[in-house]
């Protein structure tokens, strides 16, 4: 709708009254004007299956990559410490704890990542007997 506009007072000194109805107008067509086209233009293309498109076949190739990885890590580990057998029930056992993805555990308790499973259980055992309360009574929980 085009706005109209009325014609300017005779005389220079005749009264002007506002027009609601026409300043909404005007301030419609104003931002009609600055508002870009209102449709979203639809893809109208080839159809194309979620399985030809790039992402998937990366998601798949990454997943692949992933899983390749793992074995390998498997088998560097089983290298490391014979009696190392990965179970999938070892994945599926609600954890004592939340683990925290920020902490490096193997850091922590000062052992290789690829350690034996009795080189984790003694340093774990060496940290329990340095900060157990029994074995440290004289010091202050700050040291």
């Amino acid at each position: 709708a085009a706005a109209k506009s009325r014609p300017a007072p005779a005389g220079g000194s005749a009264l002007v009254t506002f027009d609601a109805q026409l300043a909404k107008r005007q301030e419609k067509a104003e931002l009609e004007k600055h508002r870009g086209p209102t449709h979203v233009a639809e893809y109208t293309g080839p159809k194309v299956k979620w399985e030809d498109t790039g992402l998937y076949k990366a998601l798949v190739k990454s997943k692949e990559i992933e899983e390749e990885l793992s074995k390998i890590r498997n088998l560097i580990r089983k290298r490391t410490d014979p009696g190392y057998e990965p179970d999938d029930d070892d994945f599926n056992v609600a954890p004592a704890r939340k683990f925290d993805a920020k902490v490096d555990y193997y850091k922590l308790l000062d052992v290789d990542d690829f350690a034996t499973v009795k080189d984790i259980k003694g340093a774990y055992r060496k940290l329990a007997l340095q900060f157990h309360p029994d074995k440290n009574r004289d010091k202050k929980p700050e040291q």
